[in-house]
């Protein structure tokens, strides 16, 4: 199966998608360094590489485990199922759009149960952990939660049945938005409209805030429609985004940023604490 995968995938896929992960985590790390909305202290060397292992981990499940789950629920080894999007006859341009939508609503809602349910905020509290967001925080997910998340995809990706090609050009548009909307960046001119059709780095910081009224809002992922329209968007003004603390208050201590302590955090016993509603 995942030999049949590689053949209907362009053979330079796997140097793609790492070249756009990394590629799009570099540049936005060069935009920071020219205009950064607010100063990192320190070298950030012990950070980059703790978030950088996470990204090798999390390619390494995507591309050896992963393909063979995305192969099964796009392949025809289901019998006579069809996904909609086959059942409608619907062109790449239409099946990558309506694939974005559904799976944006879809992560929408995950991110919310996330952080609603105890056992699975202490795995995405890992995201959260980073005191010093920037490019490469985009890129700071425990494995699990790389795994747990394609299990939830699974259902709709087999209920849509877009092509291997369509999941493989929305993956590299999420890899480029998500270091994006991390980005350490001063918000310009154009964050005045563009916060309301891609999630931009000063909608997302809320989201990373220390507060937890802050934290669970803007719950979208890279397009902040269903934020907008189920009442979760909050808005810091310029001076907010500069000045408010971001991460959890509980992971201050540099100890705390090494790739060990990251791993095995979920797993420490009253380590965690959720956040409460807001």
């Amino acid at each position: 199966m995942q030999l049949e995968l590689q053949r209907e995938l362009p053979p330079y896929a796997p140097q793609l998608a790492l070249i756009c992960l990394f590629g799009s985590v570099a540049l936005i790390l060069l935009w920071e360094s020219f205009l950064a909305r607010r100063e990192i202290p320190g070298v950030p060397l012990i950070r980059w590489v703790s978030n950088l292992s996470l990204a090798i981990l999390n390619q390494w499940v995507s591309l050896n485990v992963l393909p063979i789950l995305a192969g099964h629920l796009t392949r025809a080894d289901w019998g006579s199922h069809q996904g909609v999007l086959q059942q409608i006859h619907a062109g790449f341009w239409s099946s990558w759009a309506i694939t974005i939508v559904c799976l944006e609503f879809l992560g929408y809602c995950w991110h919310r149960l996330s952080h609603a349910l105890p056992w699975l905020w202490r795995i995405h509290a890992v995201h959260h952990s980073d005191v010093n967001v920037d490019a490469t925080t985009a890129l700071r997910h425990h494995p699990l939660e790389t795994v747990l998340t394609a299990l939830v995809n699974a259902p709709v990706i087999f209920f849509l049945g877009p092509s291997v090609t369509v999941l493989f050009a929305s993956s590299l548009l999420f890899f480029s938005l998500d270091a994006f909307s991390h980005g350490n960046l001063r918000p310009g001119k154009l964050d005045r409209w563009l916060k309301y059709v891609i999630v931009t780095p000063g909608f997302h910081c809320v989201h990373h805030s220390a507060e937890v009224q802050y934290t669970n809002s803007n719950f979208s992922n890279f397009f902040p429609w269903f934020d907008h329209i189920l009442g979760t968007a909050r808005m810091w003004t310029p001076e907010e985004q500069a000045t408010k603390s971001l991460g959890l208050e509980y992971f201050r201590n540099k100890r705390a940023a090494w790739l060990d302590h990251v791993l095995l955090e979920p797993f420490i016993p009253n380590r965690w604490r959720k956040p409460a509603a807001g």
